[in-house]
C-alpha cells in the first residue's frame, strides 16, 4: 500500500533509525528496474522524499515479466546464474537492492545516487570475484551437514 511507505519512514525516523523506504512506481515494494521509484531517505531523525531512476546508474529498463520467477527449478537456476555472474535483469535488480541495503547504512555522507553507485560497485565485485557464490556454497554445506 503506497500510503504506508511515508508512515513507515516517519516511524523509523522517530526511532532514530537510518533507513531507506522505497516503492517502485510499478507498485513493487523494492527499488525496481522497470522504471523510477519513490524513496524516503531516513537519516538523523528526518525524512526526505525523493525519486530515483536506475537509468541514472546505467541500469537498463526491464519488464516485470523479465523479473518474474517460476517453480523451484527455475528459481534455483536463476540463482545459480546470478551467482555465476550472468548478466541480465535479475542481476541488475538484485544488485540494485543490495546497493540500497548498503546505502541505507553508509557511514559516509553523500547523495542517494552516489551511495547507491558505491553499493552497486561493491555488490558487482562480490558477484564477479566469486565471494557471493562461495558464501552460498558454504551455507549449503553447513545445511547439508545439519540434515545428516
Amino acid at each position: 500500500d503506497a500510503r504506508l511507505a511515508p508512515v513507515m519512514a516517519g516511524v523509523l525516523a522517530a526511532r532514530g533509525t537510518d533507513a531507506l523506504v522505497f516503492r517502485g512506481d510499478d507498485g513493487l515494494d523494492e527499488l525496481t528496474i522497470t522504471g523510477p521509484s519513490t524513496v524516503w531517505v531516513v537519516r538523523d531523525g528526518t525524512v526526505e522524499q525523493t525519486s530515483f531512476d536506475p537509468a541514472w546508474l546505467g541500469i537498463a529498463r526491464a519488464s516485470l515479466r523479465d523479473l518474474r520467477g517460476g517453480d523451484v527449478t527455475v528459481n534455483a537456476a536463476a540463482a545459480r546464474d546470478l551467482l555465476a555472474g550472468a548478466p541480465g535483469p535479475v542481476r541488475d535488480a538484485v544488485l540494485l537492492n543490495a546497493a540500497a541495503a548498503l546505502a541505507a547504512h553508509a557511514a559516509s555522507p553523500g547523495d542517494l545516487t552516489s551511495r547507491l553507485r558505491d553499493g552497486l560497485d561493491r555488490g558487482a565485485a562480490a558477484l564477479s570475484d566469486g565471494r557471493a557464490g562461495a558464501l552460498l556454497n558454504r551455507w549449503v554445506e553447513v545445511s547439508q551437514g545439519l540434515r545428516a
